[in-house]
């Protein structure tokens, strides 16, 4: 059991946002060290020395509509920002029976919110959720962790959009398998984490990405649409 190891990245981005959201140095340790699967503890002075090796960003400050032209939002995209940011207060973003209520998100995800809809318009707001949560990891980890991060996966499934219908998605999974296009790399955040396993299987993979890697076969009704 390693109790003294070093603090993972996503466990780093977990107390950075944690802190964002004005819990204490003391209650991140408690909630990090409850979730390490590994039985790692923490104490206030891992959380804090953490923490403040990440600089703070106004992108991830709360969200405020009355600021949005501060964060280069259009006015225009007040409604569905605004409903999107509703939504989530009422736990409907998430496609589960229990209710996640979610804390109010950062100006860094309601960017991404506006950039994925914009890029496909008909994705309901749960896979724009879902699918800006992607984005905004990986964004986290270059921001804060000075990480290399490639998100050419991701946007190839938004290009490709492979929840449309069969067809969109068996091109897609062809393009995967020839290596013309990445796999989607998972990286889901805690709320995700702590929602998918209630997932049925269908709504799991237009969710939380499970396509196949390349290389996989495709199931005989995939092939089926091939021919």
């Amino acid at each position: 059991m390693e109790r003294h190891r070093q603090m993972t990245d996503e466990e780093r981005l977990r107390a950075y946002k944690l802190r964002g959201e004005g819990n204490t140095y003391q209650a991140i340790a408690d909630t990090l060290s409850q979730e390490a699967e590994d039985g790692r503890q923490f104490d206030r002075a891992t959380i804090y020395r953490a923490c403040r090796a990440m600089p703070r960003s106004h992108l991830d400050e709360p969200f405020q509509w009355h600021r949005l032209e501060e964060y280069g939002l259009p006015w225009e995209a007040s409604s569905y920002l605004l409903t999107m940011w509703r939504d989530g207060q009422e736990g409907k973003l998430l496609p589960t029976k229990k209710r996640y209520v979610m804390p109010p998100p950062s100006v860094r995800e309601v960017r991404w919110w506006w950039r994925i809809h914009l890029a496909d318009p008909d994705t309901d707001m749960r896979g724009v959720w879902a699918t800006a949560q992607q984005f905004v990891a990986r964004e986290l980890l270059h921001a804060l962790l000075d990480k290399t991060v490639d998100m050419s996966d991701l946007m190839a499934y938004l290009a490709y959009r492979p929840w449309t219908d069969g067809e969109h998605l068996s091109t897609y999974l062809r393009a995967v398998k020839e290596g013309r296009i990445p796999a989607v790399k998972q990286f889901s955040m805690d709320l995700l984490d702590r929602a998918v396993d209630e997932l049925p299987d269908d709504v799991r993979d237009r969710y939380f990405f499970m396509v196949p890697a390349a290389g996989d076969d495709l199931s005989d009704d995939e092939q089926g649409d091939e021919k």
